[in-house]
């Protein structure tokens, strides 16, 4: 078959099996999926973790796509204009990002802003520009007084929507952020929910279909929150880069 006649699929096998030809130590491949459809880009990945496992090869993976990193890779260097932010397994990258860019990067993070209030055993107190108060791990570089980053993953968000006839005030608890909703799209396993706070901040939360999408018309309050274990402050001048 004549080299322009390959598909995607088959071209990425024969250069795979010319460069094993030569018994590399390491073989690097430069986005390797990038003109693959997502099931055909699966299916190499899947071809290439048990051939690596099984010759004991080491391989880097340049790619710009974080489900091949996280479905190929042992370890995951997260880069920025050629800067490495941080290098490391994707449950630590994922649980304990070393910056915001990590963090978003990593697990689409929410980004919001406050100013600590107090640090305690690992955990800062911090207000938002809304008035409320909210707590989150602090990064080893925060101080009190600090204007933070917190980070939050859309998956470790909860929302209470008050019951009829009761207000948003009236449920309210300390550590919940007032918000509007936006949109709510249900995608079968998750409706994905993008929120406004009082100062105007977006978030997004990904919650199991519990709700009807009848309960979720743009506009109704309602109560956002985490616990501070699911939710990261850094400084926001990044001092700590």
């Amino acid at each position: 078959m004549r080299a322009n006649r390959l598909t995607s699929s088959q071209a990425f096998r024969a250069g795979l099996a010319r460069a094993l030809i030569q018994k590399p130590e390491v073989l690097i491949l430069n986005q390797p999926f990038a003109t693959m459809d997502s099931h055909t880009s699966q299916q190499e990945q899947a071809m290439l973790d048990r051939l690596r496992h099984a010759l004991g090869l080491s391989i880097l993976l340049l790619t710009r796509q974080r489900a091949e990193a996280l479905l190929s890779a042992d370890d995951i260097a997260v880069m920025d204009k050629g800067t490495l932010l941080q290098s490391a397994d994707a449950p630590t990258l994922l649980n304990r990002p070393a910056c915001t860019a990590v963090a978003v990067a990593m697990d689409d993070a929410n980004v919001l802003t406050g100013k600590v209030l107090d640090i305690q055993d690992d955990i800062a107190s911090l207000r938002l520009p809304s008035g409320e108060t909210v707590e989150a791990m602090a990064d080893h570089a925060l101080a009190v007084d600090d204007l933070a980053c917190i980070c939050i993953p859309p998956d470790r968000l909860s929302i209470l929507l008050p019951r009829a006839g009761a207000s948003v005030d009236e449920e309210a608890e300390s550590g919940d952020v007032h918000c509007t909703l936006v949109s709510a799209h249900h995608l079968g396993r998750t409706i994905i929910m993008r929120l406004r706070s009082r100062d105007g901040t977006e978030i997004t939360l990904h919650r199991p279909p519990v709700h009807t999408m009848r309960d979720l018309r743009p506009g109704r309050t309602g109560l956002v929150a985490w616990q501070a274990r699911n939710a990261i402050a850094f400084p926001m001048d990044e001092k700590s880069r």
